[in-house]
């Protein structure tokens, strides 16, 4: 395993920043920004209930995960969504972020997500698969035709073909050039063979239409995506136009911008998930070229600035374009939580200010950008205080929010990628030198390969319930 530090020192000159009051943050928000229903409105993570028609009633209840991250509860979400079944939702943590509710495991014993039930019959389902199928014979199929379609039937095997030529390639080391040459070239022969099997429909979807062959595809695919281009510097996308295609056909639909996740959330919660995600040591220390592909593209994923141009293709924005609203959404969700996050940042115990000055600076920033750009009808907002450095500690709060967003436990896709650029920014262009020094080389801030329990939803869910 080679790991990359990323290096990222404060400029010797600096802007000089006005950080505003969290009740004049508080203001402009509550006059630019209307928060969507969440029942009614757009697919989103936050939902607990999901109501199609006026008057409607749940017909299942969807156990998924918090964070909205299992691939398999994916599959499901997506279904419900797209058929418009009135649902509710009951969130549990997976075993990674924290230990697993009491009253789930008197449900499903084995703890295992997702499940569904069924109102009527009040029977529990388990395994995506034959919650799909059951979905099925209680709603009818998605797309042209049935689970059990001998075509649908062959674009699943198809997605286990891939879904074991990624992992052979990306969870186990290779000891040689010429193995990890033959596990890359095998995960793209399976990549071939999809393309084809998409070009027979004439595309952009694996059958004539968008259907349920789409839905079982899609959440492992996106992973492939981001964890290949961090890992192993390939790039899906650019590499299998026909496969960037359907991507960005997925990316039309609302249903799946309320559950795509990020390059980030994937990259840092795919190791504790899969046993282990891998650089390939040999061939890196074979290609020099190849260490500066996978450092840029590690490097553009974990310190995302606003003034650079990624070329991940994470995301289509002809397809699925940066709506005006993505920053006050990022304000929003950080002014919703900020006890919590005050609460669960390491900084904030030993040093408030650093915390609470680096966050409205954030914040600021955020809410000057839409105040500028989508909103010149907001009057000038009230300033207090100027800065040209954060407090001791500042940047480090920032970075360590950074790095434990999780998209799209909480916030869209968009309003993530806003809310993570600008908090890099910001702890880039005012954090102080010994920030960064003790940032790089203190294990404590790192995130954990391990586990996810540096993520633990648990102070959240107390504190929505309060």
């Amino acid at each position: 395993m080679i790991c990359f530090l990323i290096l990222c020192m404060s400029p010797p000159l600096r802007d000089v920043l006005s950080v505003r009051p969290w009740t004049s943050l508080g203001e402009q928000l509550s006059k630019c920004y209307q928060v969507p229903d969440p029942a009614a409105g757009p697919t989103n993570a936050h939902a607990n209930l999901r109501l199609f028609e006026a008057g409607g009633v749940p017909e299942v209840t969807l156990f998924r995960d918090n964070h909205g991250w299992c691939p398999y509860c994916q599959k499901v979400w997506l279904f419900l969504e797209e058929k418009k079944v009135n649902y509710d939702v009951r969130k549990v943590t997976m075993f990674c972020y924290g230990k697993k509710e009491a009253w789930y495991k008197k449900i499903v014993p084995s703890g295992m997500l997702p499940a569904l039930q069924v109102k009527q019959t009040g029977e529990v389902v388990t395994e995506s698969d034959a919650i799909l199928a059951r979905l099925e014979q209680l709603f009818g199929p998605l797309g042209p035709v049935p689970l059990s379609h001998a075509e649908v039937e062959l674009n699943r095997r198809l997605e286990r073909k891939l879904f074991s030529a990624w992992c052979s390639w990306l969870c186990r080391p290779s000891w040689t050039a010429e193995e990890e040459a033959g596990a890359k070239e095998d995960f793209c022969s399976v990549c071939r063979e999809v393309e084809r099997r998409i070009g027979e429909s004439l595309g952009p979807f694996l059958l004539s239409e968008f259907g349920v062959s789409d839905t079982i595809l899609c959440p492992y695919i996106e992973r492939m995506q981001s964890s290949l281009f961090y890992y192993k510097g390939f790039n899906m996308r650019e590499t299998f136009p026909v496969i960037s295609a359907w991507f960005s056909a997925m990316e039309q639909r609302s249903t799946y911008q309320g559950t795509k996740s990020d390059h980030h959330t994937h990259v840092h919660d795919l190791p504790p998930q899969m046993g282990g995600c891998y650089h390939d040591a040999n061939c890196l220390k074979a290609s020099p070229s190849l260490v500066e592909v996978v450092k840029g593209a590690m490097d553009s994923v974990d310190a995302p600035s606003l003034n650079s141009d990624s070329s991940s293709l994470e995301v289509d924005a002809s397809a699925f374009p940066e709506p005006a609203t993505s920053r006050l959404e990022a304000a929003y969700r950080v002014m919703r939580h900020r006890q919590v996050l005050a609460q669960i940042s390491p900084v904030h115990s030993s040093s408030p200010d650093a915390f609470d000055v680096g966050v409205r600076a954030v914040l600021t920033r955020l809410l000057a950008d839409c105040s500028y750009r989508h909103f010149p009808d907001v009057a000038s907002v009230e300033r207090t205080g100027t800065m040209d450095q954060l407090p001791p500690g500042g940047a480090l709060a920032l970075l360590y929010m950074r790095d434990r967003l999780s998209i799209p436990r909480d916030m869209g896709f968009w309003a993530g990628r806003r809310l993570r650029q600008t908090l890099s920014d910001v702890a880039s262009d005012y954090g102080s030198a010994q920030d960064w020094e003790i940032y790089r080389g203190d294990p404590r801030w790192r995130i954990p390969r391990e586990h996810r329990r540096d993520a633990d939803p648990t102070p959240f869910r107390a504190a929505v319930k309060a």
